[in-house]
């Protein structure tokens, strides 16, 4: 299943110190990955952008984003 969305409102940190990720209102099951393009564009890969086939590996890239963003400032 891939989330779609994923951005820092979406990574949530419990009592724990564990990252939850939140907010799966756009994900989809991998043969219902074309829904939509419901995405927030500073965080979506190309294909995102597209509104090609979405995977796993744009989720990849959300956080890899998130993490340069982290990083960077």
């Amino acid at each position: 299943m891939a989330h779609r969305d994923l951005k820092p409102q979406n990574i949530l940190m419990n009592n724990a110190n564990r990252l939850k990720i939140s907010d799966f209102g756009s994900a989809a099951e991998q043969t219902d990955r074309k829904k939509d393009n419901s995405c927030t564009p500073a965080y979506a890969s190309p294909q995102q952008c597209k509104n090609w086939d979405h995977t796993d590996k744009c989720d990849v890239y959300s956080i890899a984003c998130i993490l340069f963003q982290m990083l960077v400032g």
